[in-house]
């Protein structure tokens, strides 16, 4: 359905959005866990859960209409 440009643009924007939360998890095992960044890396986190549904939604195969 998207086309090759707009896959690649998509893919790309899935990728910088993975960027934070393997920064705060990196930082978390480099530092330990420390809970007055809960906030910080929870926010992290879910930014990057976001990258995954981008990326997730880019490259499921789509259904294809009975008929």
């Amino acid at each position: 359905m998207y086309s090759n440009a707009m896959t690649v643009l998509l893919a790309v924007l899935g990728v910088i959005l993975l960027l934070p939360g393997a920064c705060a998890i990196f930082f978390a095992i480099a530092i330990g866990f420390d809970h007055a960044l809960l906030g910080l890396w929870a926010v992290c986190l879910l930014i990057s859960a976001v990258g995954v549904l981008t990326l997730y939604l880019t490259f499921r195969k789509r259904r294809q209409a009975p008929g």
